[in-house]
């Protein structure tokens, strides 16, 4: 079974979660486990960490609204990067929504291309499978929301490179280096490229 206590992926999409009571210092617990698996995601949590740290919990959901759902430039839904208000990415939700089901990770109130089930999703592929997704899906939308932070103060900046540091270094294929087109569309980025092919995987975290 994937212990989602201390699976990477895990802790990487909670990164993402609407700050609560407490969010703070929940995810500087976790910075350990994470600057093990990847120490150079690992520094760029840090710095959010530090960058955060003393703010005030309505502060943390300013940012985080401010960030993330006012500007759709920086939006989390990877469907909106990779295809924007195009047939496909209605397709890529009922795609993704299988994929979740499959692989046994709960929904939340997010929509099913939310980066933070994509990564739950991911810790739970298959090499394979995780290979391609990452190739095909995730880092190309990570690439075009970095593109989307204009604030190079914003602590939240620090979370995605950290997010897309980690899918490289653990999840892209050998030699994987960014579109030099970020509008390009990804690779069998059409509704006929499944995601929800992937298959539970057994296995731990990479």
């Amino acid at each position: 079974m994937i212990d989602s206590v201390t699976n990477p992926c895990d802790l990487l999409a909670a990164f993402l979660e609407y700050p609560g009571e407490g969010h703070g210092d929940r995810l500087a617990a976790t910075l350990p486990v994470l600057a093990d698996w990847c120490p150079e995601a690992g520094a760029s949590l840090s710095e959010f960490a530090r960058a955060i740290e003393g703010q005030a919990d309505t502060e943390l959901e300013e940012l985080y609204t401010r960030t993330f759902d006012i500007n759709p430039t920086c939006t989390l839904e990877l469907g909106w990067h990779l295809y924007g208000e195009q047939y496909e990415r209605g397709a890529f939700l009922v795609q993704m929504r299988d994929c979740l089901r499959r692989l046994g990770v709960p929904e939340s109130a997010e929509l099913p291309d939310h980066l933070g089930h994509a990564l739950q999703a991911l810790g739970r592929m298959s090499e394979q499978e995780a290979e391609a997704f990452a190739e095909d899906r995730l880092l190309p939308a990570l690439e075009k929301m970095r593109a989307g932070f204009q604030d190079p103060g914003n602590p939240y900046t620090a979370i995605i490179t950290a997010i897309c540091t980690a899918a490289i270094a653990k999840f892209a294929p050998a030699g994987y280096s960014p579109p030099a087109d970020s509008s390009e569309k990804p690779r069998g980025g059409g509704p006929g490229a499944d995601p929800s092919s992937c298959e539970t995987s057994e296995r731990g975290p990479r």
